[in-house]
């Protein structure tokens, strides 16, 4: 199990950072088609479901992120 890790952790993290950086373009692209009234409704609401979607799963991420950072700093 250890020498998995080893092998698949460095992929795993590799990918990670590519997402992360992916982030910032792909939301200023759903905010474009998003605000664009010449943009298809329904892409317009699909962009804006998206940006809703993220926008609540990074929060809620970042919730627990200090939550786990302030029991680390009680122990």
């Amino acid at each position: 199990m250890e020498e998995y890790r080893g092998a698949v952790g460095p992929v795993i993290e590799a990918a990670t950072r590519d997402a992360q950086q992916s982030l910032s373009p792909a939301i200023s692209v759903l905010r474009d088609i998003m605000t664009d009234p010449k943009e298809n409704s329904n892409a317009r609401i699909a962009a804006a479901r998206s940006m809703l979607e993220y926008g609540l799963r990074l929060t809620e991420f970042n919730d627990i992120l200090r939550e786990l950072q302030s029991i680390q700093g009680d122990l």
